[in-house]
């Protein structure tokens, strides 16, 4: 399911999560549970990518009102991490995920941070932001994703995974993937201004804090 990479610049990372939004056609039933937070209808996009921004893993079709964190726990990725992990490595997510062995978020800013913490959120961010880019292109190649302008709701999966294939073919084939990219701006919230009613404590495990010391550590 992933692969070992040694491109990305934060230690043991196999890859970088995230969702991304896409504007869909307001649909005749629940239009309450398709609504995101900036009140346009979407549904939800999940990937995993490597540092060559070749999508790993995608999962899509969520409701635009779900929440990252309940996406990733209740997607096929998020169960079968949650089963057998990584080992010693991980994927990288930002603050709307919880924390845990296989997936390393950043230290939440509460205006008391380290230097050392706020060290490894740059150096986290700066691999992050990967998936960022792999969607930024992915909409650029393919822009009918910016408004799947669809009536067969039931189609609209498939014409989101085919264009994401299509996407990782061009970036095995092309001499070399364009840098004119910049990172997928249609998050309705950032990260830090979503509630916690997904990745809360209680979703954080114990082995996912002592793992991000031993990283903390690692990097400083």
């Amino acid at each position: 399911m992933l692969t070992i990479t040694k491109s990305f610049k934060f230690p043991s990372t196999v890859g970088a999560i995230d969702g991304s939004h896409i504007h869909i056609k307001a649909p005749l039933s629940n239009l309450e549970a398709y609504t995101n937070r900036k009140s346009y209808t979407s549904i939800v996009l999940q990937a995993v990518c490597d540092s060559r921004m070749d999508f790993l893993d995608v999962s899509v079709g969520w409701p635009g009102s779900m929440h990252d964190a309940r996406i990733f726990r209740l997607s096929q990725v998020g169960k079968k991490l949650e089963r057998e992990g990584l080992h010693t490595h991980h994927i990288l997510g930002d603050s709307a995920y919880p924390l845990k062995p296989y997936l390393i978020v950043p230290f939440r800013d509460n205006g008391f941070l380290t230097p050392e913490e706020k060290h490894f959120n740059l150096q986290h961010s700066a691999s992050r932001c990967i998936i960022e880019r792999a969607f930024a292109r992915l909409k650029g190649k393919f822009r009918r994703l910016k408004y799947l302008d669809m009536n067969k709701f039931d189609l609209m999966g498939s014409v989101i995974i085919a264009a994401c294939v299509l996407h990782n073919y061009i970036i095995e084939h092309e001499s070399k993937t364009t840098d004119d990219v910049g990172n997928d701006d249609d998050d309705p919230v950032p990260p830090a201004a979503l509630p916690d009613t997904e990745s809360t404590t209680e979703s954080t495990t114990a082995s996912g804090v002592e793992r991000r010391q031993e990283l903390l550590h690692l990097i400083t």
